[in-house]
């Protein structure tokens, strides 16, 4: 009587996720091969495919929002323009040899906390305040000061990057919305490797019931991409521990003064 092969033992639970979405997809591709109806696992085919697809989509889903950058360039900008803002004026209301002093004065009452205000950390705080002071810097009387300083363009910039800074940290906070809302990386890939056991137990019994050849073929495609997956599995912790040892080593040599 001959042998039955089985399954390899696979490490699935301790895979990253990006070697375990190449294994899992490697086995979605043979069965689509094969033909989940001559492996007998029809009944689980299009839930599994669904879970692995869902799955990419997630593990593919970047880690930083794609406004973030831009967000990050505009508050630096807009801080620049802010201190910038300040410093004419504070530079026009010291010097008495323009005609811009008394100008400089009045709106240094304006502008008394810009240059302060351009430090705050909280950015959407420091949205609101940059809105108030244009509020009053767009007032007709605060309007021709700064033309006089030819601070105009400055204080037009400063509330173009206000706007677009608002703009986008809504799309942020909506982009957030709607990934909190998708099902976690980790559930998905636990309802997968459920998934996994129960086929690879049908297509064994399969292969054992009724001898099949499509099963025992896929049983043994499935061994030999366990065994690479496997061995490189071993071989990455393997090198994470020399990596680590050697590190540990380097920090307890003594530095030279």
């Amino acid at each position: 009587m001959a042998r039955f092969i089985h399954f390899s033992d696979i490490y699935l639970d301790k895979y990253d996720n990006e070697r375990f979405a190449n294994y899992i997809t490697t086995l979605l591709a043979k069965i689509e091969d094969v033909g989940a109806k001559e492996l007998g696992v029809e009944a689980y085919f299009e839930e599994f495919s669904t879970l692995v697809n869902l799955y990419m989509d997630l593990f593919v889903v970047p880690k930083r929002f794609l406004q973030t950058p831009e967000l990050k360039k505009i508050e630096a900008e807009r801080t620049l323009c802010m201190q910038h803002i300040y410093n004419v004026i504070e530079i026009e209301a010291k010097n008495s040899f323009t005609d811009h002093q008394e100008a400089a004065k009045v709106l240094l009452i304006v502008a008394k906390n810009l240059r302060q205000d351009s430090r705050i950390r909280n950015r959407m705080r420091k949205t609101s305040l940059i809105d108030a002071y244009l509020f009053d810097f767009e007032k007709p009387e605060n309007a021709q000061l700064l033309a006089l300083l030819d601070l105009t363009k400055a204080v037009e910039e400063l509330k173009k990057m206000n706007l677009r800074y608002r703009e986008l940290h809504e799309e942020r906070s909506q982009a957030r919305v709607q990934l909190y809302k998708q099902p976690k990386v980790h559930d998905v890939r636990m309802q997968i490797t459920s998934l996994f056991t129960d086929i690879t137990d049908t297509i064994f019994g399969t292969y054992v019931i009724h001898q099949s050849e499509p099963c025992r073929t896929f049983i043994e495609y499935t061994n030999a991409r366990t065994k690479e997956f496997n061995t490189s599995f071993k071989q990455s912790r393997s090198q994470k521990r020399r990596w680590k040892k050697e590190k540990e080593a380097d920090n307890s040599i003594p530095q030279k003064k």
